[in-house]
C-alpha cells in the first residue's frame, strides 16, 4: 500500500506513470485475457446450511425456476480503478471486455450484465448480452454535474427493468472520482433507493464514501469504515500476487454465497511494492456478517434494507468491503476457482431473493 502522504493527487499521477513505464518494458502487462468459465451453471446443490435470517424461508429453486428467471444486472463503478480506468486499466480491455464481468455473465446463459464506470472526465461502458461478444466503449468529456436527461441516456433500460443493482464505491479523496455530492451520483441514488431491486455494495482499499452514502439513503446509516488515512490507490497488474486467502470454516461461515467455495482471495500485492486489503463493515441490526478477512475485519454481510423488513418480499442487500479480491481473477498464478465461484454465487443469490426472484409453486 502506498505510504501516507498529504499529496493524494501526486500519488495517483505517480502510480499511473509507473504503470505506463512497466508496460513499455513488457513487465507482464499484456492485455487482460478472458478467464476460464467456472464449472457452475448457477444451480446450487445445497442451501449453504446458513443460520442467518437473510436467506429467507425459501429453499434453493429448481433448475426450471432458474431458467425462467433471466437477470438484467446493472453494475455502476464509482472508483477510478476497480474494474476499469485508473488502477483497473489492465483489468479491462475494450476489445475483449472485463475479466470479472465475463465471470458474472457466464454464471448462467440468461444473464445480461451492463457496466458503467464514471470518472470526472471519462466514462466506460460495457454490455454483455447472452450468447454475444461484449460491447465496450470509452468516452472522454466532463461528467461532472451533467443533466438528468443526459444521465439516463447512458443506460440501456429504465431503472425498474434491472433485476440487480451493484454499486462499487469510490472516494471523495480521489481527485478522479465523481464526488458523492455531484448531481450525477445524487440522481442515480434518488432513482434507485425506493425500488425493490436487490442491491450489492462493494468497497475496499479505503474507497468507502459512495457505499456509505448509499446505505444512508437506504436507512441503514454508515456501513463501512476504513483504517486508512487516504485511499490506497492500488494498481492491478497481471504479474502481481494474491498474498492471503479467506478459508471456509475459518474466515468464511457456511452460507449460500460460499456454496462450493473453499477459499477466496483477500490481500494482494504488485511488483511496485503496493499491497491492498479490504475495509471493515460496521455492526448493524440490518445485516449479519458471514465472513471476516484474514486480519479479522468484518468483510462480507447479507441482510435486508430497513424499509423492506417485514414485507412479503424484503429487499436483499449484500455488502463486501474487500472488493480488491476480484483483482486476483486477472493474476494467472492465483488460485482463482473459489473467488470466481463466489462472484457467481453473488449473482445467483440476488437472483433468488427479493422481488425479482422466481415464484415457487
Amino acid at each position: 500500500m502506498i505510504k501516507k502522504t498529504p499529496d493524494i493527487v501526486s500519488i495517483h499521477v505517480i502510480c499511473q506513470a509507473v504503470l505506463i513505464m512497466a508496460c513499455w518494458f513488457h513487465l507482464g502487462c499484456e492485455a487482460a485475457g478472458t478467464p476460464a468459465n467456472g464449472d457452475t451453471d448457477g444451480d446450487s446443490d445445497t442451501d449453504g446450511d446458513t443460520d442467518t435470517d437473510s436467506d429467507g424461508d425459501s429453499d434453493t429453486d429448481s433448475d426450471s425456476d432458474l431458467e425462467d428467471n433471466p437477470q438484467n444486472i446493472l453494475v455502476i463503478d464509482f472508483r477510478s480503478g476497480w474494474w476499469s480506468g485508473g488502477g483497473g486499466t489492465l483489468f479491462m480491455d475494450l476489445n475483449d471486455g472485463c475479466i470479472a464481468l465475463e465471470v458474472m455473465a457466464n454464471t448462467r446463459d440468461d444473464i445480461t450484465v451492463e457496466y458503467h464506470h464514471f470518472q470526472k472526465t471519462k466514462r466506460i461502458n460495457c454490455l454483455y448480452l447472452p450468447g454475444e461478444n461484449p460491447q465496450c466503449s470509452e468516452h472522454d468529456g466532463s461528467f461532472v454535474g451533467i443533466s438528468y436527461e443526459e444521465l439516463i441516456g447512458f443506460f440501456e433500460n429504465d431503472w425498474e427493468d434491472y433485476t440487480q443493482f451493484w454499486f462499487l464505491s469510490g472516494s471523495d479523496m480521489d481527485p478522479d472520482d465523481i464526488q458523492v455530492s455531484d448531481q450525477l451520483f445524487v440522481n442515480i441514488i434518488d432513482d434507485t433507493m425506493e425500488l425493490c431491486t436487490p442491491i450489492l455494495l462493494g468497497a475496499g482499499d479505503g474507497f468507502i464514501d459512495h457505499a456509505n452514502v448509499i446505505s444512508q439513503g437506504l436507512g441503514m446509516g454508515d456501513t463501512m469504515t476504513t483504517e486508512l488515512a487516504s485511499p490506497g490507490f492500488f494498481i492491478f497488474m497481471q504479474n502481481g500476487s494474491t498474498e492471503t486467502y479467506m478459508e471456509m470454516d475459518q474466515e468464511l461461515q457456511p452460507h449460500l454465497l460460499f456454496d462450493g467455495v473453499t477459499e477466496i482471495a483477500d490481500t494482494l500485492s504488485n511488483f511496485i511494492d503496493q499491497t491492498v486489503h479490504g475495509d471493515s463493515l460496521l455492526e448493524s441490526t440490518f445485516y449479519e456478517v458471514i465472513a471476516h478477512d484474514t486480519d479479522g475485519r468484518p468483510a462480507i454481510a447479507v441482510g435486508e434494507t430497513p424499509s423492506s423488513v417485514g414485507e412479503e418480499e424484503p429487499r436483499p442487500i449484500i455488502l463486501d468491503s474487500g472488493w480488491q479480491r476480484f483483482y486476483s481473477l486477472g493474476i494467472p498464478e492465483s488460485e482463482n476457482e473459489g473467488t470466481q465461484m463466489y462472484l457467481q454465487n453473488l449473482v445467483i443469490y440476488l437472483s433468488e431473493h427479493g422481488c425479482h426472484a422466481p415464484v415457487v409453486e
